[in-house]
């Protein structure tokens, strides 16, 4: 049996530079703890009204349920460590700005009056490709590192309601308005109809946004996709402005230093994490306010299907790069 002073070590290692444990952290995880151990059904049982009350000490002896394991209880996440040391995330904590609480069970709040982060400047010289009558504007999406699929293409006409091209390594496809398929119409599947009837003001788009929120998701990593979404059909320059403008309300966002893409060209990158196991980034040009590449960052470690081992935490997966061109015929490559 692991005794208490190894235990007390394990804790003290893991709470370097943690922040210290809240009164409302430490009964939301014990209830969670307790129901995992007694591997009840359903959903976690509320702990009792004298329990969220009680006065607690900060500093607590956390007990060993098994010999091979200690649990601690850090920051309102939950983590096991093996009695060699080794940390095994099972609920990271909520990240800067980041609602707390289990990633399915995070609203979009209220708009803030004020920006949460200044995403709102990779709008500011958002400029369009002068596409005339007659012309289409081409996007290429690439993939880098170990992904070898075949570029995705799309030729887009100068009136945006006019007939799509895509090409995949799958085939290629029609659409009129970028409509590709036969689903609803909405965030998930917008067409030229839908990005032209979104507002232009940021808030109002927030808004919008809360309003069309689906219940148990992570709602601003669901947003945040959402905006991505449009953002890679180089949405008009109005719009682009508008939608940078709303992910500086979102809460998580994170805009970084100017970097480079995969291929050299500068990017300033904004990212979210997505239900605590990646993290979005997108890069976006600052002279254009275009998304030029973008890739995920794998937040815990995670069964690699393609090797049949472990893609450890730290790596970035489906990195991409994006080019855009003006053409003079649909399926014209430049």
């Amino acid at each position: 049996m692991t005794d208490d002073s190894e235990i007390d070590g394990l804790v003290r290692r893991l709470r370097a530079g943690r922040p210290e444990m809240s009164e409302p952290a430490f009964t939301e995880g014990r209830a969670r703890l307790l129901a995992a151990v007694d591997r009840a059904p359903g959903s976690l049982p509320e702990p009792p009204l004298a329990a969220r009350r009680a006065a607690r000490p900060t500093a607590r002896r956390l007990l060993p349920l098994a010999a091979a394991v200690a649990i601690a209880i850090l920051g309102g996440g939950v983590v096991v460590v093996s009695v060699t040391g080794e940390e095994i995330p099972v609920a990271p904590p909520a990240g800067p700005e980041q609602p707390a609480g289990p990633w399915y069970e995070r609203p979009l709040p209220a708009i803030p009056a004020e920006p949460r982060n200044d995403a709102g400047r990779l709008g500011e010289n958002a400029t369009d490709l002068v596409v005339a009558p007659g012309e289409y504007l081409y996007i290429e999406r690439r993939p880098r590192g170990r992904d070898t699929a075949e570029p995705a293409r799309t030729w887009i006409p100068a009136d945006r309601s006019g007939t799509w091209q895509r090409t995949t390594e799958d085939g290629t496809m029609f659409g009129d308005g970028g409509r590709f398929d036969t689903k609803v119409v909405g965030w998930w599947h917008p067409d030229a109809g839908f990005t032209a009837a979104l507002p232009r003001d940021p808030r109002a788009l927030y808004r919008q946004l809360v309003a069309d929120q689906w219940p148990r998701e992570d709602a601003p990593a669901a947003a945040f996709r959402k905006i991505a979404q449009l953002l890679a059909d180089a949405v008009p320059a109005d719009l682009r402005r508008a939608l940078f403008g709303t992910l500086g309300y979102l809460p998580g966002v994170a805009v970084g230093a100017e970097t480079t893409t995969g291929d050299g060209r500068t990017a300033v990158p904004i990212s979210i994490d997505d239900q605590g196991f990646h993290r979005i980034v997108l890069l976006v040009d600052p002279a254009t306010g275009l998304l030029v590449g973008g890739h995920q960052v794998q937040l815990v470690d995670a069964p690699s299907g393609r090797e049949g081992g472990l893609v450890p935490a730290g790596t970035i997966v489906g990195e991409w790069t994006a080019d855009y061109a003006v053409v003079g015929r649909m399926g014209d490559k430049p």
